[in-house]
């Protein structure tokens, strides 16, 4: 699969993006929002509908739908022309935050392929979601003058001096998939609609748990990423604003009582330390043999890590677990 920004000419800042469904990029609504003309994108799915191809210079690129971004938190992004962008990957030097999750692996290794069979040449590096590894390596491929830099951060605000570097040596900065905070060194920002993602989540509990016609109560906990990815915000943000009215309401219960953001935060998305919480809060809250119905886990790592600790001590009805990433 490969996923391709197709937006020309705008200036995002400060703004909330709003999708608005899977679209040709042909038959795209502007909306204005904070005096800017931002195109509002979606996916829906893993379908994306290629429209016509074009030539920029020595690359051919294909117009595709592309999901919208988030809140740029009062960044200044420039989106020109048209860039292809592997599905979480890499164009030309890139740096990924490990290789410890299935989708990093695979979509770097597929993209790197891919590009070195178009005659790039492509350095592809994982950090082992270590933040200081990652400004090493932007600094290295910087001083051995690289020509683009593809980045998914590991600490979104932790890049600011390379960041500037790259910015005095003229070279592009694509934030994909996690946005780089602090800094106007960013040219690109490429996302999915990490909003609707929470939400697909908190729609499926919805179904799973009939909370449309059974009055429950059902127990439900919660567990989303680490604090300094942005995209945490979304992905709790939208399964929130689904599930909030059952809590409101009494259907959902969450008995540890930990429903903010803060206290459902995982560090570095770990599965050790979402193993940890969950053990804590099965001791304290389900060890009497009270039923656990469901977890609202924000990817699979977390996802692991609540399973891990429902093997070793929760002996009730086994609970639906929401994730992503196919790991």
């Amino acid at each position: 699969r490969i996923i391709i920004l197709g937006v020309r000419l705008v200036d995002i800042h400060g703004v909330d993006i709003v999708g608005a469904g899977r679209a040709d990029f042909d038959n795209l609504t502007l909306q204005t929002v904070d005096q800017c003309r931002v195109l509002s994108l979606r996916i829906a799915d893993d379908d994306i509908i290629v429209g016509n191809q074009e030539g920029i210079g020595d690359l051919t690129l294909c117009r595709k739908g592309f999901a919208g971004t988030g809140r740029t938190e009062d960044q200044t992004v420039r989106i020109l022309q048209l860039l292809s962008i592997h599905h979480d990957q890499v164009v030309g030097k890139g740096i990924q935050p490990t290789k410890d999750l299935q989708r990093w692996n695979q979509d770097g290794s597929n993209m790197k392929a891919e590009l070195e069979a178009a005659g790039y040449e492509v350095d592809l590096q994982y950090a082992s979601n270590d933040v200081q590894t990652q400004v090493s390596q932007v600094e290295n491929m910087i001083s051995n003058g690289c020509e683009m830099l593809v980045i998914a951060s590991i600490d979104g605000s932790s890049l600011g001096e390379p960041l500037g570097q790259a910015k005095e040596a003229g070279i592009p900065v694509i934030s994909y998939d996690r946005l780089l905070m602090n800094s106007d060194a960013v040219t690109y920002y490429a996302t999915f609609d990490n909003y609707m993602v929470g939400q697909k989540q908190g729609e499926y509990l919805v179904k799973a748990l009939g909370l449309e016609g059974n009055d429950g109560p059902f127990n439900i906990e919660m567990f989303t990423g680490d604090p300094a990815d942005n995209n945490c915000n979304f992905f709790f943000g939208g399964a929130m604003d689904v599930l909030q009215p059952y809590i409101d309401s009494g259907k959902l219960v969450v008995k540890s009582g930990q429903t903010t953001f803060e206290q459902v935060a995982t560090a570095n998305w770990d599965s050790e330390k979402a193993q940890n919480r969950m053990d804590t809060i099965i001791a304290g809250n389900y060890s009497d043999g009270t039923v656990l119905n469901a977890v609202l886990c924000s990817n699979d790592s977390t996802a692991l890590g609540v399973e891990n600790a429902l093997a070793s001590s929760y002996t009730g009805e086994y609970p639906i677990i929401t994730g992503q990433d196919c790991d």
